[in-house]
Formats: structure tokens, C-alpha cells, sequence
């Protein structure tokens, strides 16, 4: 919409842009190249009104008027509960899910933005359609599976920024983080908990990612290194040697 000149503010309810993407450093880097680009970005705001009677005019938001013609907004999934109201199928903001991906009650299987498993409504068309898969083979087939999820990805290409986000880069659920950056290597973070690699951010294209795609997925143990003392070009060596031999 900026490439296309129109005049952008995004109104953002977290405390920072792209939060449960992003370490603080990158999505203070990502806000300051957003606001370079001339796109106003109001954080930590919500929308109180949107005001117009035919259209659009405005919206208010943190007391602030801010004039527009049209209103893109992404606030998650509400999940259609419907379908299920009056029966005994247990309900809470979705449809309550087991692994197989069956309801409260037996033989009664649910997938998609309608469920909720584990406390979470996921609202993501990729794991909507892996949920799909496991429900459609539990019904039809006598050898149950498991849903797993895949690692999720983040790919960034905007504002002159380039990154991808990997796994789990939540610092506070997280062990260890490894840092690096240098003028000859882009900014680079890992994320480490009991003894796995679980997350990456790296200021870097897409074709790069897959290397951390690999070692996060493959779960191999990092116990014994010590992580103060290693650089991430070296855990990586180290950690698919660890998958070699146990293959």
C-alpha cells in the first residue's frame, strides 16, 4: 500500500511490532525502517472508534483522529461455535481437541480455526490443513496419529529489511540465547531451551533458513556444550555432527 503511494499508519495493540516474530532489537529495528519509509506506527494502541456513516472518515485511536478512507484490520480467529451449541461436545473459546484431534466426545473429530487445542486457537491456514490431515485419518483409519505441529516460519522482505523468524523466539520461555553480529555477518540470534535449539532470527534472506529449520526440527540434545563460549556457526557444526551419529 505504500509502494502504491497511499498514506499508511499502523496501529499496533502490542508493545512493539511483530512481538511474537521478532526479539525486541529487530522489531525496533523493523518499526525504525517502517518510519523511515514515511508509515506512522502508533504501539501499545487500540482502535476506539471508527467513525463515518457511508464510509470511512476516520478512527480513533489512543484519543488521537486519524483521517482515512479504508480500515485493514488482523485481529486473530472467532471461532463458529455454533455447530456445536446445545450438544456435549466441550467447548471453550474453540472446540476442545485432543492430540488426535477428537472432541469430548468419541468418535467426534473437529480440525481447523473452529478448534482449540491445548489452550490455543491457532487461526493459521497451514496447521488448519495438517489438523484436517489427522482428523480425516483418525476417522478412517485404525491406527491413530498424533497432530504435530510444524515449526513455524516468518519470512520478511520489506522496507529494506530482509530476516526470517524460526521456532520458538520468545526469550522469557527460553534457557540461552546466542548473539552475533559483525560487518562481514548479519545480526543473528538463537534460542535455546533444555538443551535444544528451538528458535532462530537472522537479519538474512530465506534461502538461509533452512539449515536452522533442520537442526530446530531434528531436536538433537545440545548437552555439554557450553553456550558462553560458542559461536553459532559452531553449534551448528556441532549439532549436525550429534545428528550424524545418531542416524
Amino acid at each position: 500500500l505504500h509502494k502504491a503511494g497511499k498514506k499508511v499508519s499502523i496501529i499496533e495493540a502490542a508493545p512493539r511490532l511483530m512481538a511474537r516474530q521478532l526479539d525486541e532489537r529487530t522489531s525496533k529495528l523493523l518499526q525504525q525502517k517502517v518510519e523511515a519509509a514515511g508509515v506512522r506506527v502508533y504501539v501499545n494502541t487500540g482502535i476506539e472508534k471508527v467513525e463515518g456513516a457511508d464510509q470511512v472518515s476516520a478512527v480513533i485511536a489512543g484519543g488521537e483522529s486519524i483521517p482515512c478512507d479504508s480500515v485493514i484490520y488482523s485481529i486473530g480467529v472467532i471461532p463458529e461455535l455454533e455447530l456445536v451449541s446445545g450438544s456435549d461436545i466441550q467447548t471453550n473459546r474453540g472446540i476442545i481437541v485432543n492430540e488426535r484431534m477428537e472432541t469430548s466426545v468419541q468418535g467426534i473429530y473437529a480440525a481447523g480455526d473452529v478448534t482449540e487445542l491445548n489452550g490455543v486457537v491457532e487461526g493459521l491456514w497451514g496447521r488448519a490443513m495438517d489438523q484436517g490431515k489427522v482428523a480425516g485419518h483418525n476417522m478412517a483409519s485404525q491406527t491413530p496419529v498424533d497432530y504435530q505441529k510444524a515449526t513455524p516460519i516468518t519470512v520478511l522482505n520489506a522496507f529494506n529489511l530482509e530476516l526470517f523468524s524460526i521456532g520458538m523466539v520468545d526469550e522469557s520461555q527460553c534457557d540461552a540465547t546466542i548473539t552475533e553480529e559483525s560487518d562481514e555477518h548479519p545480526y543473528t540470534r538463537v534460542f535455546i531451551k533444555e538443551n535444544k535449539l528451538v528458535g532462530v532470527i537472522a537479519h538474512e534472506g530465506v534461502a538461509e533458513s533452512l539449515p536452522y529449520k533442520n537442526v530446530i526440527e531434528s531436536q538433537v540434545s545440545l548437552m555439554g556444550i557450553d553456550f558462553s563460549q560458542i559461536s553459532i556457526a559452531a553449534l551448528l557444526t556441532e549439532v549436525t555432527e550429534r545428528l550424524t551419529v545418531s542416524l
